[in-house]
């Protein structure tokens, strides 16, 4: 058993959510979501609270394992077969993506019909035209079956709790994947080649592991980051005016003084699913004045999600078309991704 499943296995037998063990450590929700999946390692401070929240010497925490139980669970009444390894925000997006379609073919029965429109003439109503449901499919657990949706409302009529859980994710999603640092490209060209595109991109969503390395990035970080997110490689590494400068001897990118963008506001518009890949369109908004995370940014964010967002400012409509890369613990692999500003 590996450090990850056996800090995973602690966290659930006591019932702890991420951000609570989080709280717990000092560190952010991410932080403790990366040392789950494998894709970092905690600092040596945390390793010696881990190892004493949890009983256990640092040794065996660090050692791989068989399969045991990290703290002795309560005795069950029969034995029951493993779970599946968890991926529980694969698991409950598709759940909640489903729910969503039912949502809106159900809004449809309360819309008044679209006006009729020749053939070959768009229409230039906004109301969705009914289509003919398929019959209903008996799904197995844990299967997922292609899914075209279509555009997700979100007037206040239709703000249900699972459409605004789904805005809720989102809303965390851009930000751990930091969209606004994003290279801006597209599908039909790909993504860029040159690192300049991705340094920022790729410092800030690993930005709570740097520890002391912290304004300092390896070059082989960096090429398997863009590989493993967008599947290019190699890539030009080069210094960037005024962004990093390059140690050709050392292989390292050095950042030079510069100060990283408050983290923006998503609000999740509508997200289309064909099999595995998701078509996202958003709207990002901004603050009139600084946020620092904390109770500010918080409650901004919860203003945002219930429609009352009188201190953001609406700035550029975003589309993301990514999948999940099974070979990378369920990380996105980003095939495009474009912002139009609002005027």
């Amino acid at each position: 058993m590996s450090l990850s499943h056996k800090l995973q296995e602690y966290r659930q037998s006591n019932k702890l959510s991420q951000e609570e063990l989080a709280n717990q450590l000092g560190v952010s929700r991410q932080s403790v979501s990366k040392w789950e999946q494998g894709l970092s390692f905690p600092e040596t401070e945390k390793l010696i609270t881990l190892s004493t929240m949890m009983g256990i010497s640092i040794d065996s925490l660090l050692k791989d394992t068989p399969d045991e139980p990290v703290t002795p669970p309560p005795e069950p009444p029969a034995p029951t077969p493993e779970p599946a390894p968890e991926r529980p925000w694969l698991k409950w997006l598709s759940a909640a993506l489903v729910v969503l379609v039912a949502m809106v073919a159900i809004a449809h029965l309360y819309r008044e019909p679209a006006s009729p429109t020749p053939p070959d003439e768009p229409s230039e109503s906004t109301t969705p035209v009914e289509t003919t449901q398929p019959p209903e499919t008996t799904v197995p657990p844990e299967t997922t079956l292609p899914i075209e949706t279509e555009p997700v409302p979100t007037e206040p009529k239709l703000r249900t709790p699972e459409l605004l859980e789904l805005q809720a994710w989102f809303f965390d999603f851009a930000r751990d994947y930091r969209l606004d640092y994003m290279p801006r490209f597209t599908q039909e060209n790909g993504a860029p080649t040159d690192s300049g595109e991705y340094l920022y991109w790729a410092y800030t969503i690993n930005l709570d592991n740097w520890g002391d390395q912290k304004g300092t990035m390896p070059r082989s970080y960096v090429d398997e980051t863009v590989w493993n997110y967008f599947h290019i490689t190699p890539i030009l590494h080069r210094s960037h005016h005024k962004q990093w400068g390059f140690d050709e001897e050392t292989q390292v990118y050095t950042a030079w003084p510069d100060s990283l963008r408050p983290q923006p506001f998503y609000l999740l518009n509508c997200i289309e699913v064909d099999d595995r890949t998701f078509t996202v369109h958003a709207t990002c908004y901004t603050c009139s004045y600084y946020v620092e995370p904390g109770p500010e940014d918080d409650l901004l964010r919860q203003h945002l999600l219930e429609g009352g967002n009188t201190d953001l400012t609406p700035i550029s409509e975003i589309t993301l078309t990514f999948t999940l890369s099974v070979a990378v613990f369920d990380e996105p692999l980003f095939f495009s991704y474009t912002e139009t500003p609002i005027p």
